[in-house]
């Protein structure tokens, strides 16, 4: 299982780790996690920090539990360091922050939120105090931007509100084992898939499944040494401007592979519940139809996202909607035939 426990400052999350790591269904050898500030800022330490590093850990590998992951970019960044912070999310951007809970989704992570009203956090810090947040009026903006990163997370499976008293022990028991017996749910989805397809990421039924060529054969080799995944945003690269063209409630469906990288994508299409597939370039087309026999209507193309924000790169909303477009109903605007 992989758990991860959020909330504002003084919301409780050190006795929820606590509550969490020794519930029965946890094993006695978890490893425990706590997030901080990243240790470089730039975006490729901070998607190494959430994603790169963690890649290979199979679903099965043994119990995480994590204080803290990758709500800090939303909540502390524009607080504390402005100048990292472009637009909301942190030295993640909204393309990292989509990649991170792509990635999180693939892995059967959990996020169990934490919420108290304004006044038990106001109480709580004047007893207690904070080592980063030192007074009422940032305590209150970190609280209220906890909100828009959960409304935001496609990971977040309960929510539970904290009171200046002791919890209720009754509704502490239920919601700490719903979030456990959710863990444990997730992540035998996930052992399924990414166990054999440990490059593929995003929703784990999705509804559509984007495929690429490979991944960046630069002279630098940077994107073949960082990560194993497709479509890293950094750089202002075509991944980059692929994941902010998603509409909105769009990405949290998506599935995400490179199909000159990995074997049996049909197989990996049946288990995911077999989405529609839009191929981006003539490159992945021609890799899907010359070795795998999908059905009629199964496999669609659309130009690859380098070529889009090469030559239109003006377009991009309306090359996000190409995708939505293409997926439900079978065709797109004519302008993105090639």
């Amino acid at each position: 299982m992989h758990i991860i426990i959020e909330g504002p400052t003084c919301s409780g999350k050190s006795t929820l780790v606590d509550r969490v790591t020794k519930h029965e269904l946890v094993s006695d050898d978890h490893q425990y996690v706590h997030m901080g500030k990243p240790e470089r800022l730039d975006r490729r330490w901070a998607l190494k920090e959430y994603v790169n590093q963690w890649q290979r850990r199979k679903p099965q590998s043994g119990d995480l539990i994590a204080d803290r992951w990758h709500f800090g970019e939303v909540t502390y960044a524009p607080i504390y360091r402005p100048d990292t912070d472009k637009d909301g999310y942190g030295l993640l951007g909204n393309a990292g922050w989509r990649w991170t809970e792509m990635f999180l989704a693939s892995r059967g992570a959990v996020i169990g939120c934490l919420r108290a009203s304004n006044d038990t956090l106001i109480q709580r810090l004047e007893e207690r105090g904070d080592d980063h947040v030192q007074n009422v009026p940032d305590l209150l903006r970190v609280s209220s931007l906890y909100e828009i990163a959960r409304r935001d997370s496609m990971n977040v499976a309960a929510i539970h509100d904290t009171s200046p008293e002791e919890t209720d022990p009754e509704k502490y028991d239920d919601f700490v084992n719903s979030l456990v017996e959710e863990g444990k749910r997730r992540e035998e989805a996930a052992r399924k898939i990414t166990s054999r397809w440990p490059k593929y990421t995003g929703n784990l039924t999705p509804s559509i499944l984007l495929v690429g060529d490979q991944r960046n054969q630069g002279k630098d080799n940077k994107y073949r040494n960082e990560t194993i995944l497709p479509f890293m945003p950094v750089d202002g690269n075509s991944a980059e401007f692929l994941l902010n063209a998603l509409p909105d409630m769009t990405w949290r469906t998506v599935g995400m592979i490179n199909a000159a990288e990995v074997l049996h994508i049909d197989k990996l299409h049946k288990a995911l519940g077999k989405p529609q597939i839009i191929a981006l370039g003539d490159n992945a087309h021609k890799h899907l139809t010359d070795n795998y026999a999908f059905g009629d209507g199964t496999v669609m193309k659309l130009p690859h996202p380098a070529f889009v924000r090469r030559f239109h790169n003006s377009r991009q909303r309306e090359y996000g909607q190409a995708i939505v477009d293409l997926a439900n109903n079978g065709e797109s605007d004519s302008s993105w035939r090639q």
